[in-house]
């Protein structure tokens, strides 16, 4: 059972790090263990600061030099989420920034904008209006009010009464309120 697994290197050094034995604490054991594991077996991965010195994630060999608390199962369970860690991407993006690009949605821009509606008052409800704003604001024949709605210039959403919304993005389409245009 003491098969060399592939390790990609240390996405942070370049180093390498390895698989090793251990009971299902955590606790290091050697190869012989792994023939009759008493005290359940698991696997843990690790990466030296004696063999790497440079490194930011190494550990000491006198503290086990194990990194992370996850124990694994398996070897090549292991194997996978160290492996896992090198393919980022960042590093995607070095190799082919215009793959990268395609996983990224341009950001939509938009404005809040003002509008008036007529809405319909109930039929018992009692207009009182300022005799001034009568006329502006109620319409005798429809018996219904005008009120004035922010919306997202994008979508058309309905975002408040009044007062303009305080919130940067439309909640409904996700466009960034900053007043800017998507046109080239």
């Amino acid at each position: 059972m003491s098969d060399k697994v592939e390790l990609k290197p240390c996405p942070f050094c370049g180093g390498q790090a390895e698989i090793v034995c251990c009971d299902d604490e955590g606790n290091p054991r050697n190869g012989d263990y792994e023939q009759d594991p008493w005290s359940g077996i698991g696997y843990r991965i690790k990466h030296s600061i004696e063999k790497n010195e440079n490194c930011p994630i190494a550990r000491y060999e006198d503290d086990g030099a194990t990194i992370g608390i996850y124990i694994y199962d398996t070897r090549e369970e292991a194997t996978q989420y160290w492996n896992k860690r090198v393919n980022n991407t960042a590093e995607k993006a070095a190799i082919n920034p215009i793959d990268f690009e395609a996983d990224v949605e341009k950001v939509q821009h938009g404005r809040w904008i003002q509008k008036e509606h007529w809405v319909p008052l109930p039929r018992d409800y009692e207009v009182s209006y300022v005799e001034e704003d009568y006329d502006e604001c109620y319409d005798e024949k429809t018996h219904s009010s005008k009120e004035k709605y922010w919306h997202c210039s994008r979508c058309d959403y309905e975002a408040s009464r009044d007062t303009e919304p305080y919130f940067d993005y439309c909640p409904h389409c996700g466009a960034r309120m900053d007043g800017e245009t998507n046109e080239i």
